[in-house]
């Protein structure tokens, strides 16, 4: 979920991997965490400020909290983007990173990680997502904003990448869209590459002045 308001962008994930229930996620394997998010197709006026990023969720039991993400202006994930936010540590562990509860805890790294419930995030509450929030130069309509995902599976260790509008060289998105709502859009993550399920995406506009 994105929104806009004023200033303050706030973006809320939720790692549905191996969540079954193809109503909300596709059925997939239940090791992928999240290591690394950007928005793109962003006005090129506007710029985050990066020390304004926090990040809070649900953590997974038997670790300390998890932290901060980090935020970088023009960053690169899988390719250029406007904003990109990472975990704190390289990307190489998994320190900060996303999981999802439909892994055994105990089947999970030993690390500080977030760890969204494994259940139907319409029936959470807003505590139960991991929320990114920052400060930008100036208000921008978030209807206009692409998502790009990026995960890493704990046991083949293999990367993957989701985008939710043209790609790198022309390519197309793989995250696709539903019927657009009014002032919403949803997003429904199908065809992920290998992410398992990063469930819907709300975008709205920015709140009138």
């Amino acid at each position: 979920m994105l929104d806009v308001t004023g200033t303050t962008v706030t973006l809320r994930v939720w790692n549905l991997s191996g969540n079954a229930a193809a109503v909300y996620g596709t059925q997939t394997g239940n090791g992928t965490v999240f290591n690394g998010i950007g928005l793109y197709n962003i006005p090129i006026s506007v710029d985050a400020v990066t020390n304004t990023l926090t990040t809070t969720g649900p953590a997974k039991p038997l670790n300390s909290a998890p932290g901060n993400w980090t935020l970088k202006n023009s960053g690169q994930i899988g390719f250029l983007i406007d904003f990109a936010a990472v975990p704190t540590q390289p990307l190489t562990g998994y320190t900060n990173t996303i999981a999802s509860g439909c892994r055994p805890v105990n089947q999970l790294p030993n690390a500080r990680m977030y760890l969204n419930p494994c259940i139907d995030p319409s029936a959470g509450t807003l505590a139960d997502w991991v929320t990114f929030q920052f400060q930008v130069n100036q208000t921008w309509d978030a209807s206009n904003a692409y998502v790009m995902l990026r995960g890493k599976d704990v046991t083949s260790l293999a990367s993957t990448e989701c985008w939710t509008g043209p790609g790198p060289n022309g390519l197309a998105a793989t995250c696709f869209q539903s019927v657009p709502e009014p002032m919403t859009m949803t997003l429904l993550a199908t065809g992920l590459v290998g992410i398992g399920g990063l469930g819907w995406i709300r975008r709205r506009r920015s709140a009138k002045k």
